[in-house]
């Protein structure tokens, strides 16, 4: 179940989403270490899971040059990991930001940085640590195709 607002107004829009999730026989990432060197992860199910949050996302243009995409999401999480032979019940808050920037550098070559941070997340085995990632990318357009 979720309600969102949508706001829009010349070249930004603003999204604000607040949701609840119920879900059974949801997907996990279990992880095992075969020996010190090999990691296997392999998904199970949950018996269930929970989550309820806020996301807002915030699209703009600035000026004629670039472009912005933020978005962040904080969250309270529960587990019940039981059927995998976990304690029965987990819960964090945690939140995950990402952040996408355009830029027009002549008009056939744009500039692309992306990057994305997601805090502490919940699995059935405990938490997994923060991660942080960051993308460049640049495109040039060779021919015009009409």
């Amino acid at each position: 179940m979720e309600f969102g607002y949508q706001y829009k107004k010349k070249k930004t829009t603003f999204l604000s989403t607040v949701y609840y999730r119920y879900t059974y026989n949801a997907m996990t990432d279990i992880v095992r270490f075969i020996n010190d060197t090999v990691k296997l992860t392999t998904r199970e199910n949950l018996t269930r899971s929970k989550s309820a949050g806020l996301e807002l996302v915030l699209s703009t243009s600035i000026g004629k040059l670039a472009t912005l995409n933020l978005s962040t999401n904080t969250y309270y999480n529960s587990i019940d990991a039981s059927s995998l032979g976990y304690s029965n019940n987990k819960s964090i808050i945690s939140w995950s930001a990402n952040l996408s920037a355009g830029i027009d550098l002549t008009r056939s070559t744009v500039l692309q940085v992306t990057s994305g941070y997601v805090a502490e997340t919940l699995t059935p085995q405990g938490k997994q640590l923060p991660s942080f990632v960051m993308n460049t990318g640049l495109k040039q357009e060779l021919f015009k195709v009409n």
